[in-house]
């Protein structure tokens, strides 16, 4: 576990599966943080020279793998909102535990798309619920990321801070408005519901 960043030494477990890491190799691993796995975070072999030379991505379940090009180089881990997690190459699984990033702002996209972007391709949307946020409509482009229908009622922290681009932790509480009663407190706008969110 030598030469790991210091910021990182207690969020990456390197589970060897065998005695030395060659070129060609495939490398595996799981990545969550304190709720869960987490998809879709990147994972990147970089060179000397910090170029990316293999990357990857990892599965609903958390899960990645990678072929090693140069067992020299390093193991980047990339998730917004979450610390990055350089670490040497010196093992066949990792198991990373991603840490809050404490500077990482929050983000509101004013931008408006109709499509879904997943790991296969754009995807149409059926429904685009109305965000609001204590008491403010606010537009994400990118609230589609989890496949919101107009039928979906219960969410995790998570998901809600990576759709109203804010941290989990200051989420207080949220409610979820269908049909006639979305519309009646928010108007037409809200035709596919509402999903409303408190801050602490």
């Amino acid at each position: 576990m030598s030469g790991f960043a210091s910021a990182q030494v207690q969020t990456v477990t390197a589970v060897s599966g065998q005695d030395t890491i060659k070129a060609g190799d495939i490398i595996t691993g799981t990545v969550s943080d304190s709720e869960g796995p987490i998809m879709m975070v990147g994972v990147a072999e970089r060179d000397l020279a910090n170029r990316i030379v293999a990357n990857s991505v990892t599965d609903k379940e958390g899960n990645f793998s990678i072929r090693i090009v140069n067992p020299s180089d390093r193991l980047q881990i990339i998730y917004p909102g979450y610390e990055v997690v350089d670490t040497e190459i010196n093992s066949t699984h990792y198991i990373i535990r991603m840490k809050e990033d404490e500077f990482f702002p929050p983000v509101e996209i004013v931008a408006e798309r109709i499509t879904e972007q997943t790991m296969y391709g754009p995807i149409p949307l059926k429904s685009k619920p109305l965000l609001v946020l204590n008491g403010r409509i606010i537009t994400r482009g990118d609230l589609a990321w989890i496949g919101i229908d107009a039928t979906k009622t219960v969410f995790t922290k998570r998901e809600l801070a990576r759709i109203f681009g804010i941290k989990a932790r200051k989420i207080k509480e949220y409610r979820v408005l269908h049909d006639i009663t979305a519309i009646h407190k928010w108007g037409t706008n809200a035709w596919y519901g509402a999903i409303e969110v408190d801050t602490k």
